[in-house]
């Protein structure tokens, strides 16, 4: 994992929301998305539990 990626996880765990995180990150949405979904193929776990567009920590 980049230390980008570690900021982009950490930021996602604070705001609990992909679109926010997005906001504070300066990145767009579908970026984070996808960066996320390659985050948890890499470590072949999936990070968050997605609730009514809410992620919550695993």
């Amino acid at each position: 994992m980049q230390l980008r990626e570690l900021q982009w996880f950490t930021t996602l765990a604070e705001t609990e929301h992909i679109t926010e995180a997005s906001i504070r990150l300066n990145i767009s949405q579908p970026t984070l998305s996808r960066a996320l979904a390659r985050i948890e193929r890499k470590l072949g776990v999936q990070l968050f539990d997605r609730h009514q567009n809410r992620l919550r920590l695993n």
